[in-house]
Formats: structure tokens, sequence, C-alpha cells
């Protein structure tokens, strides 16, 4: 992603993901199933659950579970520990509260000056999302396989 610092006017990259990342590129790579199919193949979520395994790579849960109570940012290789209290002013999160915050790191934090840039921090643990073998509610049914996940799909067009 490009940003325009607003202080002053340089434009900087940031590195993007999530949905703002993965809709695009799934759209592209869905495109490119109708292309292979040579016909529109519809919506992709009705036929997702009935690809073959192999088209799609899970993404499997991380083993341990950590409770995030701080956060580190590095500017100009000095690195600065965060606590939610001390950036947010607010009490340390329980265990199942998630918070987080965009720090625009122009500004003095702690006594240390940083390169300016932007950082996303986050606390505690979002157990809202929690990663499964097959479908979750974190990562859908998962990544695709390239050109097996295409072939794959192309198997459902209409003119077979």
């Amino acid at each position: 992603m490009v940003l325009t610092n607003p202080n002053t006017g340089v434009v900087e990259f940031a590195v993007i993901g999530g949905t703002s990342l993965a809709t695009p590129v799934f759209s592209a790579i869905w495109a490119l199933a109708d292309q292979a199919a040579g016909e529109s193949l519809g919506l992709a979520a009705p036929l997702m659950g009935s690809l073959p395994a192999f088209a799609i790579r899970d993404i499997l849960p991380v083993a341990g579970k950590q409770q995030l109570t701080t956060a580190d940012v590095s500017f100009k290789n000095v690195l600065t520990n965060y606590s939610a209290t001390d950036l947010l002013g607010v009490p340390p999160p329980q265990t199942s509260g998630f918070m987080s915050a965009l720090v625009y790191a122009a500004t003095d934090f702690g006594g240390q000056e940083h390169e300016p840039g932007y950082a996303v921090l986050g606390f505690g643990l979002d157990s809202s999302l929690a990663a499964t073998v097959g479908w979750d509610n974190a990562t859908g049914y998962g990544v695709p396989n390239g050109l097996l996940f295409i072939d794959s799909a192309r198997q459902f067009a209409r003119h077979r």
C-alpha cells in the first residue's frame, strides 16, 4: 500500500494484508477459472465446499495461545515496547479481550524519536476467530492452490 506522510508529503510504502489483499487476489484467481472454463462459473462460495481437498491449502492453527499485553515496534533499529495501558490509557486486556491501535510514529514515544511510519499494535487475544482443520470463520476453506484450484473449479462449467 502506498501512503503519503501527512507531515512531509513524502510517499511511503506499507505492508497490507487481510481482506484488503485477499479479496482482489481471489477475484483474479476466480476470473482465471472463468477463463479456463470458457464461461462464467458464477459465485465462488457455493462451489468452494465441493472442490477436492488438493485444490485448497488449509490454514491450520498455530499451537499455543499467547496473551499479548505488550507490543514491540522497531524504527531505525531501535526497539520500543508499548503496553495497552501506556498507549491506549486502558487497563490490561482480559484473556478474551482484544484491542488494537494504528500508530503514526512520527512523534516522540517514551523519549525515543522514530523514523516516521505507521504501525499496527495488537493487545490480547481475539477469541472470536480461530483457525481449525477444514472450514473456519478465520480463514474460510484456506488458500487456493494455484492451477490445481483453477482446474478443479473449471470442472463446474455448465457446458461440459
